[in-house]
Order: structure tokens, then sequence, then C-alpha cells
């Protein structure tokens, strides 16, 4: 059986799109992202990722209707896919920190004789060689940090953790539901909060397996057009709780 599973768009005009600025950064890959490594990152993406059920799974999502799942609070996930072009339509907030795969793969422990050893190794085997990545807003390359010096700098091996997945998953043709040791090896990228707009997002990547997959290609080509709505400015959020305080009172008094 095939434990790795590669998961990781053609650029779509949208109009007005809005102008690249200088809040427009990737960030280098060793930086936390709300207290987190990008490597814990990409272990929390997974379970993410395949906590949801087969048919309603945003990996499996090719317009962006489950997409609104990637909302983790101050980190927005987004979805890759099974080795398809896809185009999707997202939302997001002025405050979140975009995280995601260019190319990814998951390995995972299924049998009692199989080591952390032997997955990242097969997961190793499964990336194999990178031939292109790339990384796009708006039709243009983004910048690297001047810490890196291209985005295979942006590899990242997660720690082994756990990953339980319902019975009911997308990968419930050759596993069942339950709780897995697994780890992740890729490459990811994540993206400063962006300022409100429209904006597109392309990125991926083509790679040739090694070792057991010595030829196996797998291309990841993932556009979306985000939305990028403001976040309330704290005075007016506070004008707003003391307006629904007073509010409130009103109201007590009326009633008394």
């Amino acid at each position: 059986m095939n434990k790795s599973l590669l998961a990781a768009g053609i650029s779509l005009l949208i109009p007005l799109i809005t102008p690249l600025s200088s809040k427009a950064q990737l960030l280098p890959p060793d930086v936390l992202v709300n207290g987190a490594s990008q490597s814990e990152l990409s272990a929390s993406w997974w379970q993410w990722g395949l906590s949801y059920p087969d048919g309603q799974n945003p990996i499996q999502d090719e317009t962006g209707a489950y997409s609104h799942l990637g909302d983790q609070g101050s980190v927005f996930f987004l979805a890759g896919s099974f080795g398809n072009s896809v185009i999707r339509s997202v939302t997001v907030s002025s405050n979140q920190t975009l995280f995601f795969p260019l190319i990814n793969t998951l390995s995972i422990i299924t049998k009692n004789d199989e080591t952390e050893t032997g997955i990242r190794q097969d997961a190793s085997d499964s990336i194999g060689i990178v031939n292109k990545l790339f990384l796009k807003l708006n039709g243009n390359d983004l910048p690297l940090p001047s810490s890196t010096n291209s985005l295979e700098d942006y590899r990242q091996f997660s720690p082994l953790f756990d990953l339980t997945i319902p019975d009911n998953s997308i990968l419930r043709a050759f596993l069942v539901g339950g709780t897995y040791s697994s780890v992740s090896d890729g490459f990811w990228a994540a993206l400063q909060p962006l300022k409100t707009g429209n904006y597109i997002l392309n990125f991926g990547g083509e790679t040739v397996g090694t070792g057991p997959y010595d030829g196996l290609p797998f291309n990841q080509d993932i556009t979306y057009n985000i939305t990028v709505k403001p976040v309330p400015e704290p005075a007016l959020i506070s004008g707003l709780i003391t307006l629904g305080l007073l509010g409130a009172t009103s109201l007590k008094r009326k009633k008394s």
C-alpha cells in the first residue's frame, strides 16, 4: 500500500485586483507563526485537512465551497489538492497569516514493525526530486526574504505526530478510521496578513519520486481568488460594546 499522500491553479484574472504592498511578504521558513514553528504547523495542517469527511473535505474541494474551514483564528489554512489544478475562492481577514503547501506528503505508520525512521524515508522518497516550485501573488513571483535563496529553502520536516481520521475520511479506501503516528515532509509557505482587497494567489510545483516511487511524477497547481475583509479597529469594537451595554442598561430601566 502506498502510504504517502501527496497533497499539495492557473492564474484567473478578476477585476479590481489590489496592488501589492509592503505587507504582502513571505515569512522566512524559520520564523514562528503564532508561537508555533512552521514544521509544527505542517503537522497541524494535516490534522486539520484529514479531519473532514469524504465529500466535505477542503483538499477535495474544487470551488472553495469548503475553504472557510481553513479559519484557525490568527492563521488561515489553505488546502492543496491530490495532484490536480484547482481554482477556489476564499474570504479571509486582514489579520490572518496564510499557511499552505507548495508540495507536501504524509507518511503513516500502519503496521507494528514500521518505525519513525522508516516513514520519514518513505516521505522523502515520495517527495523525491523537486523540478519546480512556484508562488505568485497577482501574477508576480513573491519576493524571497534575504535569508533565503529559493523556495527549496522552505522544506519542513514535521515532528512525529498523532493523526486522527474519521471512518468516512478521504482515505477510507485503504485506511480505517483511527489514530496513527505520522510525519509530514514538504515545502510550505506562510504569507503575512494582506491588506483589505482582492488578490490572486497561485502556488504549487512538480516533483518526481525516488526509491519505491522512482519516476512517479506529482504536479500541483492551485489558485485562490482571495477576498480580504477588514478587521474592526479596537476603538470601534470598544464603542460597539459600550453601545451594547448602554442599550442593555436602558432596557433594564424601562423594564424596572
